[in-house]
């Protein structure tokens, strides 16, 4: 595994998105196609208004790739039982007495497991799994918990807009303070970047970030030098110097991702070690950013490759290695990169595209 996927999901900073959810299905296919001998799988979809996007998607490439027979008898009632799994027995009974006894039924226990799954979806790129589970439970509760993991479902399905109204439910509310920084961080980039062009505002992206750097630097636990404020004050100028780069002050945000670094190597949470090399591999990874945008390409594949020593699975560090030595015209060292990528993950078109771009 790489590093973002050894990271435990209450640590996790960032998500797999729907390029690796493709490269996911395309290896459970081609492993099934492996393993069924030369028999021809078929499947008949009998509730299509039941079949989420990414469940279209696994289908569509299976039809489209492997030539499986996908049919569709669609029907209009939809049974609860269908996939039940010995797995999740007391799950699977909560939901069926809910299913027929209605709201009286549902007990903080349902929730704290329907929560406690939700992010097992986002982190396997299924934001829309997690997103309905979400809004199955906001008809009978609601909280901090719910509101920042239907804010990350919706931002991973694009929806930016949804994203921001669930950020605002944790920061309108004083009762609320737990993920009251991380909330305007997040509205911060969306602002930055997520946002359409019509919406995006970084003077706005800055304001939040300002806002929730000052409340962590003015907290007690900040002044105490505890250890997960100092990590907070971090995570919050690693966004900082987006909004420094997007106002083309490369050189400070530069400046700021070398200082950061230093900061983070000095740095110790128990526990949360893989969340720190986690973090200090993004901080690295936008520094890379800087030394291409100020033509210093050197340095950018120094830093490249400093990542690619402590994750050597991430295939996309060799994508950005073979644009970099596309740039300084080292062709050889360019397609070597992607042969490195396209060996790590044989399933992605991105890595195929590069090496064929590199090998016209």
């Amino acid at each position: 595994m790489n590093l973002t996927e050894k990271i435990p999901l209450e640590q996790r900073i960032r998500y797999r998105t729907k390029n690796v959810l493709d490269s996911t299905y395309a290896a459970i296919i081609d492993y099934l196609n492996k393993n069924i001998g030369e028999k021809k799988i078929s499947i008949c979809v009998v509730c299509h208004s039941q079949l989420d996007e990414f469940s279209q998607r696994f289908f569509e490439m299976a039809q489209k790739f492997s030539n499986w027979d996908i049919s569709y008898n669609i029907k209009c009632c939809y049974a609860l039982d269908l996939s039940r799994n010995q797995n999740d027995e007391r799950l699977y009974d909560k939901l069926s007495i809910l299913k027929f006894n209605g709201k009286g039924r549902f007990d903080k226990d349902l929730y704290d497991d329907l929560i406690d799954i939700a992010p097992e979806y986002l982190n396997a790129g299924d934001a829309l799994t997690a997103r309905n589970i979400c809004n199955f439970i906001k008809s009978f509760y609601g909280d901090s918990n719910l509101w920042n993991v239907l804010s990350i479902s919706e931002q991973m399905l694009k929806n930016p807009i949804m994203s921001e109204y669930y950020l605002d439910l944790m920061l309108n509310d004083d009762n609320i303070q737990k993920y009251k920084n991380g909330s305007r961080y997040s509205k911060a980039m969306l602002y930055a970047r997520m946002h359409s062009q019509e919406i995006q505002s970084i003077e706005k992206s800055e304001r939040l970030l300002e806002q929730a750097y000052d409340a962590i630097v003015n907290s007690s636990e900040y002044v105490e030098n505890h250890p997960s404020a100092i990590f907070s004050a971090l995570f919050n100028r690693n966004g900082y110097a987006l909004v420094l780069f997007r106002k083309d002050r490369v050189e400070e945000a530069k400046d700021l991702m070398v200082d950061c670094i230093n900061k983070i190597d000095k740095l110790s949470i128990h526990d949360r070690e893989e969340e720190l090399e986690l973090y200090r591999s993004v901080l690295v990874y936008n520094l890379a950013q800087c030394y291409e945008k100020l033509g210093d390409y050197n340095n950018a594949i120094i830093s490249l490759n400093k990542l690619l020593d402590k994750d050597e699975l991430m295939d996309t560090y060799y994508l950005d290695l073979s644009r970099i030595f596309g740039l300084v015209n080292d062709l050889d060292s360019a397609i070597s990169s992607c042969k490195k990528a396209t060996s790590i993950n044989h399933y992605s078109h991105q890595n195929w595209a590069m090496l064929a771009y590199w090998q016209l």
